[in-house]
This record gives structure tokens, sequence and C-alpha cells, in this order.
């Protein structure tokens, strides 16, 4: 078997850079990944290889997919899965049609999200059958990047990580005399952090750059870049220093960058009006990488750096002990404590005025302080403050108090369900489309869907009915098979709790039927053999390992395949019935197929 050898560490990569170097290498030897990304995945192409996309190319992520959150410090990201499962689809697909293999040298010095895209790759590879198609190689590697940001106190973990979830070491014998090729495809992304990093650029213009970069590297999942953008910013920006949020926006625009972040969500830059406060947002860029590497205690000493500074501005203090209270409750699973920080919060803010920046901040701290007495089972108290945060933002239409108002409808929907009051949940939710306008495909999939379990649970089957298919509907059109096999799944397992009316339940096959097809697009070995499971037990039979086939290459769920795999040797159609999940009143599901940590 022919074997590509394709270097793809770089000293300095950013976010996809890894797979964007693998794509040009196949490209410049003749695969078809050019066509395949394209015309399968066009607005990923837009992503990673936007130079292959022609003028008239209109597809963008940003129709198709969520971003991470930062106000809830939230790192899931759809768009990044999508990314990195087009990436690793259209590599597989190349390496499946052309009957060769791949060895991909300086693993260890990748991205970090080329790190997490390749146990998408190293599954799909097992998935198709072509387990010996990719090698991995130089794991020991570190890129430049990634060795700065070690000597500084934020190694990255990724690598080591992943080494772990594929069993161990990767170093492979090199074939004799292999073909070779790999450099790296120029982004916006990779020239705005080269400017950022040349001592040439003035030092305010770094600044903005710094600010810039971390926010690609926030929407993009890229921790390193976050850190690194970060730490420039800090040590070029001193206090005392002329700059704030418009120096940083006047200093973009001469430029040339229309920043596509510029009215991004929290990562706004006009409540920045000093170094002081500039500096607390590269503090804040920090912790949040702390956070989502689940590295709790150091990110509460990065967010106590703005917190306890009585030089920065309030709302960004406030900001602060939000993400010390959301990091306590969520992370640490401590409501007590982050009542705590939040109550700080709201204090620190009592002699601040009642401007719509101040405003926005007690009502995010009213949100969060209400999630710390819904974890301890105190919905009343829980309402009582999310009707105070909705009070704070009523009438403001800027970003933030958007996204906080969306929040809000959504949580005390949450709160009437926890309550054992499923109709007034269900009336709040129907409500929810008013908080907002212009809401797009990706809110009905995941509106449809809540409201469609919110109506199961007042026993209004017909009604859930027409929304499971309408938010099913959306899936299709978002060409989401994630989210299409998990409702299938579902909708099928539902199914099975039905009288059946004779030998073969069609309802359950058809569901079971449908989440195989999108299981089987997305290269999901475990989801594919619970719905050939699921497909037995509709037709009233106990299946039989057929129903395992390609189960051993699950990477995803192993441990979900492991209990699989055993209720079916035993036999036990009870025991199998209740891995099959039934719908929930939310939609949301982690993306672990790009996720390292089991």
């Amino acid at each position: 078997m022919r074997i590509f050898d394709v270097p793809v560490g770089q000293p300095f990569p950013t976010a996809f850079a890894g797979f964007r170097t693998a794509l040009a290498a196949l490209d410049e030897y003749g695969f078809p990944v050019r066509k395949s990304l394209l015309g399968e995945y066009p607005a990923e192409a837009a992503v990673l290889m936007p130079a292959w996309c022609g003028p008239d190319h209109a597809a963008t992520i940003t129709a198709l997919a969520l971003t991470p959150s930062e106000r809830r410090l939230h790192p899931e990201s759809e768009q990044t899965f999508r990314t990195l499962h087009a990436a690793a689809d259209c590599v597989a697909g190349a390496l499946a049609d052309g009957g060769v293999g791949l060895r991909l040298v300086g693993a260890g010095a990748l991205d970090v999200p080329s790190v997490r895209g390749l146990l998408r790759l190293v599954e799909l590879v097992r998935w198709r059958g072509l387990g010996d198609r990719v090698q991995l190689t130089g794991f020991a590697r570190r890129s430049a990047l990634s060795a700065y940001l070690a000597e500084r106190g934020y190694p990255s973990p990724e690598p080591d990580q992943l080494l772990a979830r594929l069993g161990g070491a990767r170093d492979e014998p090199r074939a004799a005399a292999p073909d070779a090729a790999g450099s790296p495809v120029d982004t916006v992304e990779q020239r705005h952090f080269a400017m950022m990093t040349d001592e040439q650029t003035a030092s305010l213009d770094r600044v903005a750059l710094a600010v810039e970069v971390a926010r690609h590297g926030f929407f993009q999942s890229d921790l390193e870049v976050m850190a690194y953008a970060a730490l420039t910013g800090l040590r070029l920006c001193r206090p005392g220093q002329a700059v704030d949020g418009a120096a940083i926006t006047g200093a973009l625009r001469g430029l040339g960058i229309a920043s596509s972040w510029l009215d991004a969500v929290e990562f706004e830059v006009g409540v920045l009006r000093t170094a002081v406060d500039v500096r607390a947002f590269f503090h804040k860029v920090l912790g949040i990488v702390r956070s989502f590497r689940r590295q709790n205690e150091q990110a509460l000493d990065a967010f106590a750096a703005v917190a306890d500074d009585e030089a920065v501005s309030p709302e960004l203090r406030a900001q602060a002990m939000l993400y010390r209270a959301l990091t306590t409750v969520k992370m640490m699973r401590n409501p007590v404590a982050g009542r705590d920080e939040a109550e700080r919060g709201l204090a620190l803010l009592d002699g601040a005025g009642d401007g719509d920046t101040v405003e926005r901040e007690r009502g995010w701290l009213h949100n969060v302080r209400a999630l710390c007495a819904f974890s301890e089972g105190r919905y009343g108290g829980a309402t009582r403050d999310e009707k105070a945060a909705l009070n704070r933002v009523a009438g403001r239409s800027d970003a933030s108090s958007l996204h906080l108002k969306i929040n809000l409808v959504s949580n005390i929907s949450v709160l009437q369900e926890r309550a054992g009051r499923p109709e007034a949940a269900l009336r709040t939710w129907e409500r929810f489309a008013n908080v907002g306008n212009a809401w797009d495909t990706i809110f009905r999939k995941h509106h449809s869907y809540r409201l469609a379990g919110l109506a199961l649970a007042t026993g209004d089957r017909d009604r859930a009915a027409d929304r499971f298919a309408d938010s099913l509907s959306a899936c299709q059109e978002l060409d989401d098979v994630f989210h299409r096999a998990a409702i299938g799944m579902e909708l099928g397992g539902l199914a099975l709790d039905r009288p059946v009316g004779g030998p073969v339940d069609a309802v359950a096959v058809e569901h079971f039927a449908g989440a195989a097809e999108a299981a089987q697009r997305l290269g999901d070995p475990y989801q594919y053999a619970l719905a050939q499971v699921g497909l037995a037990l509709a037709a009233d039979r106990t299946p039989g390992r057929e129903a395992l086939t390609g189960l051993c290459d699950a990477l995803t769920y192993p441990r979900q395949a492991a209990r699989l795999r055993d209720a079916v040797e035993a036999g036990d159609r009870s025991a199998l019935s209740a891995l099959i999940p039934r719908p929930r009143t939310k939609l949301n599901r982690p993306f672990d197929h790009i996720n390292l940590h089991l």
C-alpha cells in the first residue's frame, strides 16, 4: 500500500491548520478532496479552505450551527464539531477511494482543534474498515506555540489526552521512501496571528490584534491561540497606556480588519474604558481557557485577578464574579460558593448607577444566582431571581441583553417543568418565539424539540409527534446528521414503550431506520449498533451478534459500547431497551465525537 507522509505540525498553528495541510496535500496529489468538501460540506469548506471557494460561494457555518457560549462558560461548539467532522470525513473518503495510506507526521505539534479532530478521523477510518490507513507519529513533538505556553504555565494537555484515547504509543514504523507533502495554508487567522507577533507592528495595533486573535480562538475552540493572544496583550498593554475599547476598534479598522467578531456577544470592547480594563479583558480570556480545560482552581485565580482589582470598571469586575460563580456551581458543584460570588457581584454594583451596561450585569448575576438556587432544589428562589433578571434587561436590545433574555425565558420554562407544572412550562416556551425576531432554522430545531417534549409531558402525543417531526425536518434542512441520529433513536425508544399493534411496530422501525441511516452517515459505530438493536426489538426479536457489526471500532462511546455488547450477549431485552434513550425536553447534546475527555 502506498503511504503518503504529510508533515502537519507547525511552529505557530492556528485553528484547523493541521487538517488544512492534510487536505491541501491530498488535493495536490490528485485526490478529489476539493470536490468532496465543496460538494458535501460547502459551509464547512468556507471555514477550512476559503481559497477553494469562489466569489459566489454563499454557504456559511453560522447559518447551520451554534457557537460556544462565553457567558455560560459553555465550551461545546457545534460549529467546531461540524468543521472537524467535515475535514475528517473528506480525508477518510480520499483514503477509501484511493486505496492509499496517510501518515500524519508531527501529531503532537498540531493546533488544538485538529488534535480533537484526529479522534474523529481515526473513528471514521476504522468505521470504514480502513484501520491501517491512517498513522499518527510524532506525539512527543510540540509546536513552538505550545512550548512557549508551557513555559509560562499554560501547557496543552490535548495531545496526551488523544494518545490516551487511542490506547498509547503511536510511533509507527516508517515505510520505505514514502511520498511527502504538506505546507501551511494561508488564512486570515494565520495572517492576523503573524501581524500580532511581528515586532515591527505598532504596539497599539498589536494589542488590538491580540483582542481579535483571542476572539477568533474562542469561536474556533482554539485554546492555545486564545492563551497566546491574552499573554501577548498583557505583555504589551501596560497600566497607564492610552488604550481603550474605542482605540482598539479604531486600530483594527486602520489595519483594514472588518472584524466579524466586533458584535460578538460578550467579546465586545465597548466597556473597556482604560488600559486596566483592556488587561482585565485578557485575564478573562485566560480564565476561560482554564475553565474550558477543566482547570477550575486556576480559572478562579484568573477571574480573581479582575474581580479583586478596584481599578477595573465595575461591569468587568462583576463579570469576573459571574465567571467565578459559574465555575463553582457548574464545574465544582458548589452552589453555596457560587451564590456568595453572585451576591458579591450584586453588592459591587449597588453604587454603580443604573446604566444599560450595569443593569445588564445585574441581570446576568441574578441569572447565575438562580442557577445556584436551582442546583439546591430551591425552585421558588430561582424563579424570583430569573424574574428579577428579566426586569433588568426588559426593553434592551443589545446582543448581550437579548442573549440573556433567551436564557431567562428558557430557564423559567425549565423551572416550571421541574416544579411539576408541564402545562405552565409549555405556555412559557410557546412565548419564547416573541423574545427575538427573524428566528432561523437552528432556533426552530431546538424550539420544536422542547415544545414536543413538553407536549409529551402533558399527554398531548399528537402535538408532540408533530413538533418532533418539525425538529427532524429542521435537522434535514441543516444537513444535521448528529441531531437526526439522536432524535430518531429517542423516538424509536418512545415507540417501543407503546402497545404494539402487530408483530412489527412500524413507527419504531421507521424511527430506528432513520437513526441508523444518520448514524451511518455520521460514522458512529455505537449509535449504528444501537439502532440495529432497536430494529430487532421493534420486530419482537432478540438481537444477535450481527447487530454489533463495527462496534469494536467505537471511540466516542467506549463504555456505552461495552454495556451494549454485554446486554446483547446476555440476550437481555429489558437491558437492551433501557440502553435506548427516550425523548428529553432539551436538545442540547455534547459533541463527544471530538471530546478528548472520557
